[in-house]
């Protein structure tokens, strides 16, 4: 517990040290609230099951995709300060409350391919993206692998609105990676194009029955915070780009009737 607790420290400090921007320049900007994809907001377990066990992000993808009739929904707030905001609903900026982002993500099996899309609302315009996840059938050292796309139709934007580039194609890809250390321990890293070409890691790490550190370096800034749940329920808090509050809130829900531990291992 005390070395857990040391990495979370020491990701938090290097956290607090990352710019701060909501420039309209800034690459990106509107998939910088939360990823939209498996780990972001609700964790995903090895075996496919979300809530708060398994490998937990804010803005990067894990390898884990979601088991067949297994959905989930997310939503929260980036904040432009260092306070907890709610999203600004009516899309107007002059508020200045923060970049609100909601999603729905489910998961369902082609052969022994996982896959996971997602629908994701980008802001209370409702201007929204579709995201696609695949977690290949595939094991090397406990290293499980997955690859998608975030913004399948690029029609998510660049930059801020009406600033130019903002209608260039804004698709992501990605290639990621995730292994499991001891009980309900993870790392990820991968590499991608556009949202993800500098690169992502992170980890998460259990602290009690109901709560769960994490920290993830995105390409762009780091990103930290704490994991709550119970039951079907899952929210988190914690500071994107060293100093911007966010928070989200999710619930995830079986279609079917589940059984076993939620870290158990699948094996291909």
């Amino acid at each position: 517990m005390r070395r857990r607790f040391v990495a979370v420290v020491a990701c938090a400090a290097a956290a607090a040290l990352a710019p701060a921007q909501f420039s309209p320049d800034q690459e990106y900007q509107q998939f910088r609230a939360g990823s939209g994809l498996p780990g972001g907001g609700l964790a995903v377990a090895p075996n496919g099951q979300p809530g708060l066990r398994g490998a937990l992000t804010y803005n990067v993808p894990v390898a884990y995709g979601y088991e067949p009739r297994r959905i989930g929904g997310v939503g929260g707030n980036l904040s432009r300060d260092q306070w907890l905001r709610w999203p600004d609903t009516d899309g107007r900026e002059s508020q200045g409350l923060g970049n609100g982002t909601a999603w729905f993500i489910g998961g369902l099996a082609i052969g022994r391919y996982r896959i996971t899309p997602s629908y994701m609302v980008l802001s209370g315009q409702l201007d929204a993206v579709f995201n696609f996840h695949v977690e290949v059938p595939t094991e090397y050292y406990g290293i499980r692998f997955a690859g998608g796309v975030q913004d399948l139709f690029g029609n998510g934007g660049k930059f801020a609105e009406n600033f130019p580039g903002d209608r260039d194609y804004s698709g992501s890809f990605y290639a990621v990676a995730t292994r499991q250390f001891g009980d309900d321990v993870f790392a990820t890293a991968g590499i991608g194009t556009g949202r993800f070409r500098r690169g992502f890691v992170a980890g998460s790490a259990r602290l009690a029955e109901y709560a769960k550190a994490f920290a993830e370096y995105d390409g762009y800034a780091f990103n930290y915070g704490l994991g709550l749940g119970y039951g079907n329920f899952v929210g988190t808090l914690g500071y994107g780009q060293g100093v911007h509050a966010f928070f989200t809130l999710g619930l995830t829900i079986s279609l079917k009737p589940t059984t076993g531990n939620d870290l158990e291992t699948v094996r291909f």
